[in-house]
């Protein structure tokens, strides 16, 4: 029975991650993610695409990884991203099982995910985003978890007010202004704990990249990297594991 359900599982977060393809490629071009009756087309002929042509992941697989009409390639972004959705959905589901903060747990993710990618592809971390998703998960929080609302609280000032201070000091040229909302909505995601144990993991994994990529000559010491990539994906991590890490962590200093 529990192979039936993570088998659906997958299947649900793959079909989530084909939807989350939809909003990262529309959202940077300002057009309607929402328009169900605008039809998906091939980015490069911008031939109409069949039912066959959007199966998750299986599509991609099937069509060798190019268009059916103009034999372009498909890019990487759409099987990964919805192989990456349906193993995290089923991470969720393994760690809280059928409950309330797994569904918190599937949209924050989500939301993630989206920002993560459109950050790492156009460097911008998009308010439409991620404003009603701090608004909504911290709602959700409080309702399924009451006697956590102090350390969402201030997981939420504290994730914001570290980015805008940086961004104050630098004045902008540390991070942008999307990275102190994509604070905000770890510390409401991931409570205090998790939000500090997700930021600064993400600033020590963001680091060793930047310096890989230095001494392979790919950016300049100047360069601007996008950070929102490495918060989302340490976020998610944090979401997963994160509370046993911090408890680990607790016990450790007698705490």
């Amino acid at each position: 029975m529990n192979i039936i359900i993570y088998i659906f599982t997958f299947l649900f977060g793959a079909c989530v991650g084909s939807f989350l393809n939809v909003v990262i490629y529309r959202l940077p071009r300002k057009r309607k993610f929402l328009d169900f009756q605008q039809r998906s087309k091939c980015p490069r002929c911008r031939h109409l695409l069949s039912f066959w042509d959007l199966i998750p992941v299986f599509s991609f697989i099937f069509l060798k990884g190019k268009c059916r009409f103009c034999r372009k390639r498909i890019s990487w972004q759409y099987p990964l991203v919805e192989l990456m959705t349906g193993l995290i959905f089923v991470l969720i589901y393994w760690q809280y099982g059928l409950a309330w903060q797994s569904l918190i747990g599937l949209i924050g993710v989500s939301v993630l995910i989206v920002l993560a990618f459109i950050d790492g592809l156009h460097k911008i971390v998009p308010d439409q985003i991620s404003l009603p998703a701090i608004a909504i998960i911290f709602c959700l929080q409080i309702l399924v978890n009451p006697g956590e609302y102090l350390s969402l609280i201030l997981g939420g000032i504290f994730g914001a007010t570290w980015f805008w201070l940086q961004w104050l000091i630098s004045k902008g040229k540390w991070v942008g202004s999307g990275d102190i909302r994509l604070g905000a909505l770890l510390g409401v995601f991931l409570g205090l704990g998790s939000a500090l144990l997700a930021i600064f993991s993400a600033y020590i994994i963001g680091s060793l990249w930047a310096i890989q990529l230095l001494i392979r000559g790919k950016v300049r010491l100047k360069s601007q990297l996008p950070f929102g990539i490495f918060l989302g994906i340490l976020g998610i991590v944090c979401f997963i594991f994160g509370p046993e890490v911090v408890s680990w962590y607790r016990e450790l200093i007698g705490l």
